[in-house]
């Protein structure tokens, strides 16, 4: 086994500070991994009681009849220790620490290293001072996130923040967007975002990877692993920068020393990162990777419904260095026999709403057009979802539409991507839209999309050596 696959693939495991009380990460622990023992073992570790959620408790690890692989230590820094030395005594092979208060602190410094002897002595670690880590395929949650929230995704995520990771999973859920595995790294005492780089991308499940980076302890082995990574699946990285605020945030959240991120960005560049400056973005660009055709140029066509967004998509489009080309007379030629309304534009954006009908045709056959012409490479359709709040039959046949753009975007191998303010919960439409594929709400968002799969198709082309 992998050192790894005993934390994200273990038979057994132990809580060891498993609590009653509600309030307490013991208790928050407990209630997540408990949802594990369908698939394994799971023993809680509380002396002082008899049961904690309605499952019985154990003492200490010595008195259970089973070879616990993994324990989750959520103890007072000062018992922290001798949890280890009994998990140890009885062979556990790793262990979560969630415990805080070691190197992002003046006082815990000295505790830190301490913990760095225990890997030394056979048991490997992660933390401390985070917030564990999940695996939906495997049914294993050892976090503070409750399960109702996890699905299941090709997305990995290992992050040096795990209430970033905790927001995004409560928020992804919501969105149908999903992390289907996660770690959060803490202070890596012992096992670092390298570790967890390397084994996720030789993890044949995992299609995107995903990086929030404060600080390095490897510089060199990390952009030599992810040089590895990056030729088998995308990597989307989230760097913090290296203003004196910032360094003094992550010192006194993780204890880690921000690095030049300008140094950063150069070799990130050179590996092929997709970088990201907004976390919003983590969770729809990460789907939009495996969930869209590539991008194979920069022309984008905008259609809307009402010119103000025409005009919002243009300029963000514009802005980021991609083009809104206007389209040939031959195009508009075409156009105009389906949009027959002078009043609608046909140079790009296209404006449905000037149109006078919202149906299937005045926004399938626009699209089919300009695939079939090579005008662009790719589609933001916009307000899709937002008429069910005003004619509740709407709904069925922005479903229908929604579904036939996707038919549409596998067929020309284009992407196509909807674009709405409207979130899920005010819209019943977008809801059951986004249950399909993705949809997305903010015109940077788009932009970040659009561009990361460009990034991605200009990888590509060049690990086949097709452009230098």
């Amino acid at each position: 086994m992998h050192i790894l696959d005993y934390f994200f693939k273990p038979k057994s495991i132990a809580i060891i500070g498993a609590s009653k009380n509600p309030m307490a990460w013991g208790n928050w622990v407990s209630q997540s991994a408990l949802g594990y023992k369908e698939k394994g073992n799971v023993y809680l570790i509380n002396p002082k009681t008899e049961k904690i959620l309605g499952e019985k408790t154990f003492p200490n690890l010595s008195v259970i009849d089973d070879q616990i692989d993994f324990a989750a230590i959520i103890l007072p820094i000062k018992r922290v220790s001798n949890a280890l030395d009994e998990c140890l005594d009885n062979g556990v092979k790793a262990a979560t620490i969630i415990t805080a208060g070691y190197a992002e602190t003046e006082e815990g410094r000295p505790l830190q290293g301490e913990l760095e002897k225990f890997s030394k002595r056979g048991i490997r670690l992660q933390g401390p001072n985070c917030n564990g880590f999940y695996n939906v395929a495997m049914g294993i949650n050892v976090s503070a996130i409750p399960n109702k929230f996890l699905r299941d995704s090709p997305v990995a995520f290992v992050t040096q923040s795990g209430y970033i990771g905790h927001a995004l999973s409560l928020w992804g859920g919501a969105r149908n967007l999903s992390f289907g595995k996660y770690i959060s790294v803490g202070n890596e005492a012992d096992l670092t975002i390298t570790d967890y780089l390397e084994y996720f991308s030789n993890d044949p499940t995992v299609k995107v990877i995903v990086l929030y980076i404060e600080g390095l302890k490897n510089g060199r082995r990390f952009f030599k692993e992810a040089k590895n990574a990056i030729q088998k699946r995308p990597i989307i990285v989230w760097k913090t920068g290296e203003s004196k605020a910032v360094a003094r945030a992550a010192g006194s959240h993780t204890g880690k020393i921000v690095g030049s991120k300008s140094i950063f960005d150069g070799v990130s560049k050179q590996i092929g990162f997709i970088q990201i400056k907004e976390p919003e973005h983590i969770l729809p660009l990460s789907h939009a990777l495996f969930k869209h055709p590539p991008l194979n140029g920069k022309r984008i066509g905008v259609m809307t419904i009402g010119a103000g967004f025409a005009v919002i998509l243009t300029n963000a489009i514009s802005d980021s260095g991609l083009i809104v080309p206007e389209f040939s007379d031959e195009v508009k030629i075409k156009l105009r026999k389906v949009i027959k309304e002078y009043r609608a534009s046909i140079k790009n954006p296209i404006d449905i709403g000037a149109a006078g009908n919202y149906d299937l045709n005045t926004i399938i056959k626009p699209m089919k057009i300009i695939f079939d012409e090579n005008a662009v490479d790719a589609i933001v359709m916009a307000n899709i979802g937002e008429n069910e709040l005003v004619i509740k039959e709407a709904g069925i046949m922005e479903d229908y539409l929604a579904k036939q753009i996707q038919l549409l975007e596998q067929k020309y191998e284009r992407p196509i991507l909807l674009y709405t303010i409207i979130s899920e919960f005010e819209s019943s439409s977008v809801k059951k839209i986004s249950k399909r594929g993705p949809i997305y709400h903010s015109a940077s968002e788009v932009v970040t999309v659009l561009k990361g799969l460009y990034q991605f198709r200009q990888n590509e082309l060049k690990s086949l050596k097709l452009i230098e």
